[in-house]
């Protein structure tokens, strides 16, 4: 395992690579950036995962065991070195905040996803802003593979410039053991976009996938996948028998995002579990300004 000082920062990016890939993420939603982390990095990712996947509390564990281990986790950097140092050493709120050409990045949080070997439950289509307590064009998530994904083993797919249809698709529950819908808070409505037109659901992107185009790129170790909060976005199970899909998506705020209370989101959830989860101190409206989410950008 390589100490700290000899973990590199991630790799530089040309100006002229850059450009395309922020009017790729601009146009379609989402896009990859190639061989972007090096190993030492993927390595440590790899080794504070492997921590928090044993004996994990029941509500981590999207599938049931005799169904496949599917686990997911939130806000590790607390508690994980590896995830903290990655985060405010390697560089990556400067990627971020390149992408979506913002003056300033907070962390919002990280996300590790791991799907086993023989995990057939799918990541259900989603927008993560149906989730999250915030609004603004400038949240990002960068999703970080720590095996190599393609579609038989679960990697992410997204749906083509849904970032721009300006909908609102509520949140849908991942498993049985816990009910988002049941983290409402005062303000709350139906959502942004919920009272326009939709011509387009969830059910038939599920249903009817011929309607669509689709994003999806095979990735190794080292590349990202980067994706904007309004793109609609899901996965398919690991069907392989031998190959582990564990991924950490890394999401953050830019210049113009804002505390948003008007839906249910996973914080409220998080506070109910943990009581003594440090929950923001910020009114509907205000600038993302609270410790819990630090600035990393600039450094």
């Amino acid at each position: 395992m390589a100490s700290l000082a000899d973990r590199p920062m991630l790799r530089a990016i040309d100006e002229e690579s850059l450009a395309t890939a922020r009017a790729s993420y601009r146009a379609d939603g989402a896009m990859v950036l190639r061989n972007v982390i090096p190993p030492a990095w993927i390595d440590a990712l790899r080794e504070g995962t492997e921590r928090l996947m044993v004996d994990p509390p029941e509500a981590n564990e999207f599938s049931r065991a005799d169904e496949g281990r599917f686990f997911g986790d939130s806000f590790c950097y607390l508690r994980v070195s590896e995830y903290h140092d990655f985060i405010f050493r390697s560089g990556i709120g400067q990627l971020a905040a390149r992408l979506m050409g913002s003056q300033q990045v907070r962390f919002f949080y990280d996300q590790p996803l791991v799907k086993e070997p023989g995990t057939p439950k799918p990541t259900p289509w989603h927008q993560d802003s149906a989730y999250w307590p915030c609004s603004g064009r400038d949240v990002i998530s960068i999703w970080v593979p720590l095996d190599a994904a393609t579609p038989e083993s679960g990697v992410v797919r997204y749906v083509k410039g849904s970032h721009e249809w300006n909908a609102y698709y509520p949140a849908e529950n991942w498993s049985d053991r816990v009910d988002i819908g049941e983290e409402r808070g005062p303000a709350a409505t139906a959502g942004p976009g919920a009272s326009a037109k939709q011509p387009r659901t969830l059910a038939d992107i599920r249903d009817h996938p011929e309607n669509y185009e689709f994003l999806s790129w095979n990735v190794e170790p080292g590349d990202v996948l980067i994706h904007q909060m309004e793109t609609i976005h899901g996965a398919p199970g690991n069907l392989t028998q031998d190959r582990r899909r564990r991924a950490i998506s890394f999401r953050f705020f830019g210049d113009d995002a804002r505390w948003d209370e008007t839906r249910p989101h996973f914080m409220r959830l998080i506070k109910r579990q943990s009581p003594d989860f440090p929950y923001p101190a910020l009114q509907h409206g205000d600038p993302i300004s609270d410790p819990l989410f630090p600035i990393i950008w600039p450094a």
